[in-house]
C-alpha cells in the first residue's frame, strides 16, 4: 500500500512494459488483476472469523445453554456461513474467467470488488455481534486475531479503487450489458454458455493467462448474464433426472429463483433507458444510477451462484470423483 520514486534513473527501451504512451493503460487492466485477487483478503479474514466464533459459541454458556445452541445465534452462523459460500462462488468464477474470458475483466472485476467487500462487512458485523463483549477483550489468544481479521477486512474496500470508482465503472456499462442481454441471438449466447462452462467448471483446464486480451470495457457483454436462460434449463433438467423428491423440489426451487432474477435484469433495462431518456448525457453519473449499478452487482451474484451450483451438479451427474461443492 506504498510506492517507490526514483530519480535519474535511466531506463532503457528495451526494458519497456508495453508500448510507449501505454501506461496508463497497462496501470488500469493491472487494477482489474488486483481486484480481483483481492477478494481472497476478504473470504480469508471472514473464514478465519467465523472459525473464531464457532469455537466461542460451541464453548460459551448462557442462560443454562450453549450459544450455538440458541436459535437466533444458529441461524446468525448459519446465514454468515452461506454469506461466505456465496462470496467464495463469486470469486473464484472471476479468477478463472482472467484466463478464460479476459474480454469481460473489466466487469467481473469491478462486480467482485463491490460486492464481496460490502457483503463480507455485513457478515463480519454478525459475528461480532455473537462474539459480544469479547470482541473487545484480548484475554484469549482468538479474541486478539478476530480484532486483527475486522482490521483487514476494513481495507478491502478501498485498496485499488473504491466502491465508488467500481460502481461507476458498473454504471457506464450498464445500459449495453443490460442491452446486449435481451437482445442477444442464439449465437451469442452459445458462445457465452461455452465460455461459462470453463469459467464455473472447476475441473476444466484453463488457458493461459494472455493479460493483453483485457479491455478496458466488456463492449456490452457479461457471459454470466448471457447464460442465464441455458442455466435455467439445465437447472430443470437436472430437477427431472432426480429420483428424490427433496433434491427434484429443490432443484426446481433454484430455477424459480432463476426466473425472478431474469426478471429483474429486465426491470433494470426499463429503469435505466428511463433515466437516460429523462437525464440526457449525464445519467450514468446520477445517484439513481448508482443504485441501478449496485442492484447490478447483487443480481449479477446471485446468477454466478446459479451457474456454479448448475455447473457443479453436472459434474456430479457425469461421474465427476470431485465431492467438494460450495451449493
Amino acid at each position: 500500500m506504498s510506492g517507490i520514486r526514483v530519480d535519474g534513473l535511466f531506463v532503457p527501451e528495451d526494458a519497456l512494459v508495453g508500448a510507449e504512451g501505454q501506461g496508463l493503460e497497462l496501470a488500469l487492466k493491472s487494477a482489474q488483476v488486483a481486484r480481483v485477487v483481492i477478494g481472497s483478503i476478504a473470504l480469508g479474514a471472514v473464514d478465519t472469523a467465523l472459525r473464531l466464533t464457532m469455537d466461542f459459541a460451541v464453548r460459551r454458556e448462557i442462560f443454562g445453554q450453549k450459544v450455538a445452541d440458541i436459535p437466533y445465534s444458529r441461524r446468525q452462523l448459519a446465514e454468515c456461513f452461506a454469506d461466505l459460500m456465496v462470496a467464495d462462488a463469486v470469486c473464484s468464477g472471476a479468477v478463472r474467467a482472467l484466463q478464460s474470458n479476459p474480454e469481460q475483466a473489466s466487469v467481473y472485476s469491478s462486480v467482485v470488488k463491490y460486492f464481496v467487500p460490502t457483503l463480507l462487512e455485513r457478515t463480519m458485523g454478525q459475528l461480532s455481534v455473537l462474539l459480544g463483549a469479547r470482541l473487545y477483550l484480548r484475554d484469549h489468544p482468538h479474541f486478539g486475531v478476530y480484532q486483527k481479521m475486522l482490521r483487514d477486512l476494513a481495507a478491502v474496500s478501498f485498496v485499488d479503487g473504491n466502491t465508488v470508482v467500481n460502481l461507476k465503472n458498473i454504471a457506464a456499462q450498464l445500459d449495453g450489458l443490460l442491452g446486449t442481454a435481451q437482445d442477444a441471438g442464439d449465437g451469442l449466447r452459445a458462445e457465452a454458455v461455452e465460455r461459462i462452462g470453463t469459467m464455473f467448471d472447476l475441473g476444466a483446464e484453463l488457458p493461459v493467462w494472455r493479460p493483453e486480451r483485457q479491455l478496458l470495457v466488456s463492449r456490452g457483454r457479461d457471459d454470466v448474464l448471457l447464460a442465464l436462460p441455458d442455466a435455467l434449463e439445465r437447472l430443470r433438467g437436472l430437477a427431472e433426472r432426480r429420483t428424490d423428491r427433496a433434491e427434484r423440489e429443490l432443484f426446481h426451487r433454484a430455477a424459480e429463483v432463476g426466473d425472478r432474477l431474469l426478471k429483474e435484469f429486465d426491470r433494470l433495462r426499463g429503469e435505466t433507458a428511463r433515466l437516460k431518456q429523462d437525464v440526457g448525457r449525464g445519467y450514468a453519473g446520477t445517484a439513481e444510477q448508482f443504485r441501478l449499478a449496485e442492484q447490478y452487482c447483487a443480481l449479477h451474484a446471485g446468477r454466478r451462484r446459479s451457474i456454479w451450483r448448475c455447473a457443479r451438479r453436472t459434474r456430479w451427474a457425469r461421474g465427476s470423483p470431485t465431492r467438494r461443492c460450495c451449493c
